[in-house]
Parts: C-alpha cells; structure tokens; sequence
C-alpha cells in the first residue's frame, strides 16, 4: 500500500510540475509578443511621424523670386480651419480667403489653397511683401501674386513686364527699407523726351514740335522737381516720373498735340 501511495504522490507531483512549466511558457510567449508588437507600435508611430513631417514639407513651397524667400501652402493644400483673421474678399459672386499671403476657396468643411483670381482686392498688404517698381510703377509681390494700389485697395494683376528694380523684403507691420538689392544694368530711366510718341496733330512742323517739346520739358521739370535727363536709378524716382509724365503730356496736348 505504501508503495502505491507514493507512486500516486508521484505522479500528481509530476502533473502540478508539468503544469506550471506549460503555464510559465505560455506566460513568456504573450509577454514576448507584448513586447514586439510595442516594438511595432513605436516603430509605426514613428514612421508617421516621419511621413507627416515628410508630408508638411511637401504642403509648402519656397517662394524665391524677387529675393522674396518665404514658404507659403501649395495650391490644393487642404487646412481644416482658417484663423479668425483672414479677410474675406469677394470676386465675380465667389468668396475667397486670405491670411498672411496665401489664398482660400471654401470646399465643405474643409479650405483649399488656390491660386489669387485677377482683379480681386484686399484693403491690407500681406504681412511680408517685396515691394519693385516697373516703369516707375510699384507693385506688391507676394505668394506668386503681384499686388497694386488702386482706390479699391489693394488688386491682385497680372504679372507685369520689364526690367524690375527691387526693394529689400519688409512686413506691411512698417519694416520696409530703402536698400536696392536687385538693380539690372539696363534699367536707367530714358530720357521722357525720347520716349514720347508725339504727333503733331494740328499739322504742326518739325521745328514748331521741337520748340514746343523743350518748351514743356522745362515746363514740367519746374511743376514735378524732376529731371529724367539728371536722374538716378532707383525706386525713389518712381512717383515723380510719373508726376513729370503727366505734366509734360498735358502740356503738349494742350499745344496741339496727341500724346502717348
């Protein structure tokens, strides 16, 4: 009897012993694959990390031109919301959004990034623009968009041509400065004389037309303080060549003659 009671002691010992050593492995196992698919877990809230920076550098585009060198949202970039201060502008029936720079059309619930329709007008600069002058015009640049004043405000045009002189960036907070950082060599301001197409309408001769030519030059470098034939390049100059266009065209059309 003894030795059938110790051999039934035996054998319950070895199952409890067996039972544990199944319980501990299987223990082991769901710890380990615990333990990977944490791993896992990091590993992919690392990657997102990644392809959301990826992603965000993608959203944006570095806008060069003009020595401007700021990022602003590529066209079709999606934004949930707008900040309380953009400015609603409409244009032909159609509302867009704008804040510091870049452009909004409204999708459902959601604001893509567009391009600035022509023509449409904003009463404020962006917050950091270049200012250039063109034909002793200046224009707004921003964003790819040339922006110019007008009683409207602020209207969005078509890029202009010729040579530019260029300002160094400034924020419309009062940060311009008067330093030229781009100036082409060709861009020296003709003499207003030469650039006149006059056309002596009245049936005027050559040498009436050349007297009545220096007459109104002289007349509107007093009304305008400005000489074309003794200036200097530079954005400075702009509004009075513009006032001496003026002057000197109206005092020629008032002699006779047709202007442009």
């Amino acid at each position: 009897m003894k030795s059938t009671r110790s051999v039934a002691h035996n054998t319950r010992w070895s199952a409890q012993r067996a039972m544990r050593i199944m319980l501990f492995a299987i223990l082991a196992g769901a710890m380990s694959s615990g333990a990977q698919a944490d791993d896992r877990g990091h590993k992919d809230r690392g990657g997102d990390r990644d392809r959301q920076s990826h992603e965000r550098h993608e959203q944006r585009f570095l806008d060069a031109r003009h020595h401007h060198n700021r990022y602003y949202p590529t066209p079709g970039y999606v934004v949930r919301t707008l900040p309380p201060q953009r400015i609603v502008a409409v244009h032909r029936g159609a509302h867009f959004y704008f804040f510091d720079g870049a452009w909004f059309r409204a999708d459902g619930r959601y604001f893509i990034a567009v391009a600035a329709p022509i023509g449409i007008a904003i009463h404020v600069l962006p917050r950091f623009y270049t200012r250039l002058w063109i034909g002793g015009v200046p224009y707004y640049y921003a964003n790819s968009v040339y922006y110019v004043q007008s009683p409207q405000g602020y209207v969005v045009t078509q890029p202009p041509t010729g040579q530019a002189i260029v300002e160094a960036p400034a924020d419309s907070s009062g940060g311009a400065t008067d330093e030229i950082i781009e100036q082409p060599a060709d861009a020296q301001v003709s003499q207003a004389p030469a650039d006149l197409y006059v056309y002596p309408a009245r049936g005027q001769s050559q040498q009436r037309l050349d007297t009545d030519r220096n007459e109104c030059h002289a007349w509107a470098v007093a009304k305008a303080g400005y000489d074309p034939n003794h200036a200097s390049t530079g954005f400075q100059i702009g509004q009075k060549r513009l006032d001496y266009d003026r002057a000197i065209g109206a005092c020629l059309e008032g002699r006779g003659y047709t202007v442009k």
